[in-house]
């Protein structure tokens, strides 16, 4: 009887309701879904708050269960975990422990940023990749041992050694640029630049036009996953190899 009540542009709207978890200290994730999404998707916000460095995952995850059932009560269609660290820095499956959290809480389908980075890779038949993070080496070696068993090979991996998000968050996006260039390697399928709080979606064209591979962003990846999710019908001109890929 509710759908009959509702035109066909209201249904709409809430199909295109999505929900955005988002570390409570990330001050780029946002604004970069908004630029990439603003004519597509209508998204709401909850912060999980944590404490400490970059990839201390444990308090983070304590906090993600409340902030879950908050955003679940907007009812949103899809669930976002934007935090790349704190959803691999316990094991090779955390991912999927952390979109089991979300779905019970939010009781909705969950994306984590982990997983859509993963499945981008797979989608462009990416295997051999060099890796640019923000990271300190700790955090480096478990993305490279959640990267390499999921299967892929990591040719290359540089980390800028940073542990405060705002670090992260003040980098220019032209410097994000000359450092994931300088990341690449000749023999690698694809440059994955990891950290939701890292400004990328401005410079991953440009970047793909130089090295003539696919460049993968989390931000960009778990943007292009959160469209998948929905079942988003058009591919994106913009922002890289990905997103002309969404079906």
């Amino acid at each position: 009887m509710l759908r009959g009540l509702l035109r066909e542009e209201h249904l709409l709207f809430f199909a295109r309701k999505v929900g955005l978890l988002v570390p409570a200290s990330n001050t780029v994730c946002e604004p970069e879904f908004y630029k990439m999404g603003w004519e597509r998707l209508i998204f709401h916000v909850a912060r999980v708050l944590e404490f400490g460095e970059i990839g201390a995952a444990d308090v983070m995850e304590k906090n993600l269960a409340i902030a879950a059932q908050e955003i679940g009560q907007a009812g949103v269609s899809v669930a976002a975990f934007c935090c790349t660290a704190g959803s691999f820095m316990k094991g090779l499956d955390y991912d999927r422990t952390i979109a089991e959290i979300i779905e019970k809480k939010a009781k909705t389908k969950a994306v984590t940023a982990s997983t859509a980075v993963r499945e981008a890779l797979k989608s462009l038949a990416s295997r051999k990749i060099a890796v640019a993070t923000p990271y300190p080496e700790h955090v480096n070696r478990e993305e490279k041992k959640f990267l390499e068993g999921h299967g892929f090979r990591v040719v290359a991996m540089k980390g800028l050694g940073l542990t405060r998000n705002s670090e992260v968050a003040a980098i220019d996006p032209e410097a994000v640029y000359e450092f994931a260039k300088g990341v690449n390697t000749p023999d690698a399928d694809a440059i994955f630049i990891s950290c939701t709080n890292l400004r990328t979606i401005d410079v991953i064209e440009k970047l793909e036009r130089e090295v003539g591979k696919p460049v993968v962003t989390s931000n960009q990846a778990t943007f292009w996953a959160t469209l998948r999710k929905i079942q988003y019908p058009h591919t994106i001109n913009e922002y890289g190899a990905l997103l002309k890929r969404i079906s």
